[in-house]
């Protein structure tokens, strides 16, 4: 059995908490990076089709990225307005279990899902807000994923060509500019 340091496990804990946004922000950020240099780097085509594909792979990387961290974004606040405004109830068997929870337990969990040091984390908590901040967190997860799936068709489908055109369109522009300016 293996077993880790108390910080290694907040660490990795911190890690796998992040919410849809953030996870789309990381993906996105990875992708453009690793992506991009793939293209720019391909050995089996001319220079200019390098970089004509890996201008168009960045771009398309950004697109999809924004699109898919706005949607996240809102799908998360939706989920949490819905909990926090109470149009979603708490299902009873939650806040049960949860009360029945020792005090040090429930505070390392706001904690956790808060992303802030214990010390910050009051000694006493309501628990109504424990109840809010947990589920309305898992709400607004669920509803993330929700409008991730909608933005891919309501943003990266109609979106993705027409800015990629649009961006290739400038990147030509600039370089029958600079063929000019060079045979001058």
């Amino acid at each position: 059995m293996v077993q880790l340091s108390p910080q290694l496990t907040q660490k990795l804990f911190k890690l796998t908490s992040f919410n849809p946004t953030k996870q789309r922000l990381g993906i996105g950020a990875f992708a453009l990076v690793s992506q991009t240099l793939v293209d720019a780097n391909n050995k089996n085509v001319d220079e200019e089709t390098r970089k004509y594909s890996a201008i168009r792979t960045a771009s398309k990387v950004v697109i999809t990225t924004a699109g898919g961290v706005g949607a996240r974004a809102l799908g998360q606040k939706f989920g949490e307005w819905l909990i926090n405004n109470e149009i979603v109830k708490i299902p009873k068997n939650y806040i049960k279990a949860w009360s029945e929870k020792p005090k040090d337990v429930l505070r390392q969990e706001l904690s956790n899902l808060k992303g802030k040091p214990l010390s910050q984390i009051p000694e006493e908590i309501k628990l109504t807000y424990f109840a809010k901040t947990k589920y309305g967190m898992a709400l607004g997860a669920s509803c993330a994923v929700v409008a991730a799936a909608i933005s891919v068709f309501a943003w990266d489908m109609p979106f993705t060509n027409k800015i990629m055109n649009l961006i290739m369109g400038k990147y030509n522009k600039y370089k029958e500019n600079k063929a000019k300016t060079n045979t001058k």
